[in-house]
């Protein structure tokens, strides 16, 4: 038996993918914005960026494979 009903339980899922959603939007949105002297600090930045975000969408697709009972 578990502590938390199934509903309650697929609601802090779709609540935490939400989260991740709106970071992952900032995260690029506060990219965008930034204004860089050099095209070689931008490529920098922007490979973090992309691997931030791939790591947003990595937690996303492990969230969505959890089941509940």
């Amino acid at each position: 038996m578990g502590l938390y009903t199934k509903a309650y339980a697929e609601r802090i899922v779709e609540d935490c993918k939400s989260n991740i959603t709106s970071v992952k939007q900032n995260i690029r949105k506060n990219f965008n914005d930034m204004d860089f002297e050099n095209a070689v600090q931008k490529d920098q930045v922007e490979s973090y960026i992309a691997s931030m975000e791939a790591e947003c969408n990595n937690l996303i697709a492990k969230l969505e494979g959890y089941s509940f009972e």
